[in-house]
């Protein structure tokens, strides 16, 4: 008889493991996000189409979390999945749409990757016509400030996002990585302290970057740096510079020129020319670098020897406050030609959502110190859609030209006002070509 109870609450427990572990019970209220119950898509192929779709259909089928949903969602919208992976976007999604394939597709697009070529052709659905506002409020911050920043000509295209790793998390802005135990042997300001004091200055931070750069071993060769990877863009936001702007008439201008962003390159151009631009952070050669958040996991630097924190990029002469400039805002969005569009949102809303994967979660993966913990977190709340260049015009033999000016400025070949002088005729000829087709 014991035998037979233990082997009954052995089965038990068994069955509850069996719901937790399992991904039964998935199914998404979509009423709480102003769409109707359910959808049917009558059997039709949905296909995903993106650079990383391969990543996407493994994430949804492997990850403990989310597996099963993917076959949750085929019964839930009567509708099978195909993941299309290709670097050829926008021209793909163009070719499917003058063909009558993208009635059942969805987009993923980032700024630097097909969105602006997208919509400015007419190929995107307007989104923000069709959908309610409780959709909109029902997306992550990072979403939220995405969807904002990527309006085109008064109209709402993105829906939203796709994901895995980081999930819906800001994990895309760039921050000031420092080596503290670098910084501290060396005796040099600490980047958090200054941060709390809201002295994490380009000034302080040029004397950290100079002090740290030396000849450690006396060969007459700079072994350790002040900074491994600097971002002029980001110098450029964080002194209340831009890119491009838009006039008065919503028309994006090339402003690289401005005051703001020469003192940003210039400042670039100090550092390289005194031999403190080098290293590599995971070596623990460098004080600093300017990345992405998501470099902590990306370049291993979590399990690095040395300890990291992460502050903000610092405030340029020209600012008052700390922005986090990110790397390239992306949103869903769906063709023009879409036989549900409505739906299409409704699918992407159920498998991708921002509870999947948890802050302690993700803060383990980029962060090691309870002071890179408050600065990822004030992150996620204070993201206001600041970018490392908003209209991606500069792509292509355009980028090369914007990449070779900035590497002649700091080589010293030009000063910063000369070589933006000779590149913003043509910088502005593509996008009033993109952005202003009358």
């Amino acid at each position: 008889m014991k035998k037979r109870v233990s082997l009954l609450l052995l089965a038990a427990i068994l069955l509850v493991s069996l719901v937790l572990i399992t991904p039964a019970g998935q199914a998404r209220d979509l009423t709480k996000l102003g769409l109707k119950a359910s959808y049917d898509l009558k059997g039709n192929t949905v296909t995903y189409i993106s650079w990383t779709a391969d990543r996407m259909k493994n994430y949804l089928e492997t990850d403990p979390v989310v597996k099963g949903r993917l076959k949750e969602a085929e019964k839930f919208f009567n509708c099978k999945f195909h993941f299309l992976q290709t670097r050829d976007i926008p021209a793909t999604n163009m070719a499917r749409l003058m063909a009558g394939d993208s009635a059942y597709d969805i987009w993923n697009s980032q700024t630097r990757i097909g969105y602006y070529e997208l919509v400015s052709q007419g190929a995107a659905y307007p989104m923000g016509d069709l959908l309610p506002e409780a959709f909109y409020k029902g997306l992550s911050h990072q979403e939220q400030q995405a969807v904002k920043i990527l309006e085109f000509n008064g109209k709402i295209y993105g829906i939203g996002s796709t994901h895995w790793g980081g999930g819906m998390w800001n994990v895309g802005s760039m921050v000031t990585f420092y080596n503290k135990t670098l910084i501290d042997r060396e005796g040099l300001p600490d980047p958090y302290a200054l941060y709390k004091e809201n002295k994490w200055t380009w000034e302080r931070c040029d004397e950290i970057v100079r002090k740290a750069t030396k000849d450690t071993n006396g060969d007459g060769e700079i072994d350790q740096f002040g900074i491994y990877r600097v971002r002029p863009f980001a110098l450029m936001v964080s002194n209340g510079g831009a890119t491009t702007r838009n006039d008065r008439s919503g028309r994006p201008v090339f402003a690289m020129d401005e005051p703001a962003a020469l003192e940003a390159l210039q400042l670039y151009a100090d550092w390289k020319q005194i031999g403190a631009v080098g290293g590599r952070f995971l070596d623990g050669n460098a004080a600093l670098d300017m990345h992405q958040v998501y470099e902590a996991h990306n370049s291993g630097y979590v399990k690095m020897k040395d300890v990291f924190s992460i502050v903000p990029i610092p405030m340029g002469p020209r600012a008052n406050k700390y922005v986090y400039p990110h790397w390239s805002p992306e949103v869903v969005i769906i063709p023009v030609n879409s036989a549900n569009p409505e739906a299409m949102a409704a699918i992407n809303a159920f498998l991708f959502r921002e509870s999947d994967v948890s802050r302690n979660l993700v803060l383990a993966r980029h962060v090691r110190t309870r002071e890179g913990a408050e600065v990822f977190t004030r992150i996620q709340r204070e993201w206001a859609g600041e970018t490392k260049y908003l209209y991606e015009a500069f792509g292509g033999a355009t980028g090369m030209l914007v990449d070779l000016t900035i590497k002649e400025i700091i080589n010293g070949e030009k000063t910063p006002a000369v070589g933006m002088a000779e590149i913003k005729p043509i910088i502005q000829g593509m996008l009033d070509e993109v952005f202003y087709k009358k």
